[in-house]
């Protein structure tokens, strides 16, 4: 919660920028010189508030206009707490919320105040009583945020390409018996090349397991339906599978998992879902690197990109 202010103050910058420190203070200050040759500042300060609980802060933002006039944006906000209220009263809950608002109110009208005491004519461009940083997001900054979130995630897809340790290679389920492979084990299970009565765990080709050879009866116990999606090695082991970036695990239950498929906030896919069986059928190894989704994703992305950085050169 916060008050918000914009003003056109009929002053030139230097002088304004003197007032504001030295009339309210500064625990922060700082000039730049902008691409075209205007001046902006930033000061910050924190205050205490005596009926209340806590310092209270109050920012401002000074950008040097043409004919000697500087655009002046005040912002008070932060947690200040009525001194006479419990923090978690159902008193403080009730009455709290609309005495912060009127103190931050006050110290922005206490500026415009203090401006129009010292002389200052200004004109208000622009009030906002419920201040929140969607209130005042301009059309630039909403551009550079999604800049920056789409080129977080375009580095995140190309950091896991390059730092996941890959398996290329498992052995194939349907070299298991039917039996087994009825019964939907667990895609890292093979059978012994020597005993055929014996399993093997390929889970420890790629990690460490304390037992690595099963019977037929601790195979299907431990290694088929629902059992395995728990089991810590399994879950290792597949992390180390060549994946595809976007599904994201979910737990549904104690051992039950499902995938959700990111690229749906890109592109129009008919699932969102996948259960372990799709996952390992349509999303690891490089199955992934044929599936549309996934390289319209990228593509969107990248084009994404590139728009919204002409739109910032233009602006």
């Amino acid at each position: 919660m916060g008050y918000y202010m914009k003003l056109l103050v009929d002053s030139a910058f230097s002088v304004l920028y003197f007032v504001i420190s030295r009339k309210i203070g500064k625990n922060y200050g700082r000039c730049f010189k902008l691409k075209n040759g205007r001046l902006c500042g930033v000061i910050m300060c924190e205050n205490y508030i005596p009926s209340f609980i806590g310092l209270a802060s109050i920012a401002f933002i000074l950008r040097e206009e043409e004919n000697n006039k500087t655009v002046l944006e005040i912002f008070s906000y932060g947690g200040i707490i009525p001194r006479h209220f419990g923090m978690f009263s159902s008193r403080f809950s009730v009455v709290s919320g609309n005495l912060i608002y009127q103190q931050h109110k006050q110290r922005v009208h206490n500026v415009s105040k203090m401006l129009k005491n010292l002389g200052f004519k200004y004109e208000i461009l622009e009030e906002i009583r419920d201040f929140t940083s969607q209130s005042i997001s301009s059309e630039l900054e909403k551009l550079i945020l999604e800049k920056g979130e789409l080129t977080f995630e375009k580095k995140r897809l190309e950091n896991i390409e390059l730092k996941k340790e890959i398996v290329e290679r498992r052995e194939p389920v349907q070299f298991l018996p039917e039996k087994m492979r009825s019964l939907a084990p667990c895609p890292f299970l093979e059978i012994s090349p020597e005993f055929s009565d014996i399993y093997i765990c390929g889970v420890s080709k790629h990690v460490y397991v304390t037992q690595s050879s099963l019977s037929e009866k601790e195979a299907i116990d431990r290694c088929t339906g629902n059992h395995y999606t728990g089991c810590k090695n399994y879950l290792e082991a597949l992390n180390k599978l060549k994946m595809c970036p976007f599904p994201k695990r979910r737990v549904v239950l104690p051992g039950r998992y499902i995938y959700i498929c990111e690229t749906s906030k890109y592109v129009q896919v008919p699932f969102s879902k996948l259960d372990e069986e799709d996952l390992l059928r349509y999303c690891v190894e490089n199955r992934y690197y044929d599936c549309t989704y996934y390289l319209n994703t990228l593509n969107i992305i990248e084009k994404r990109i590139k728009e919204i950085e002409k739109k910032i050169a233009e602006k």
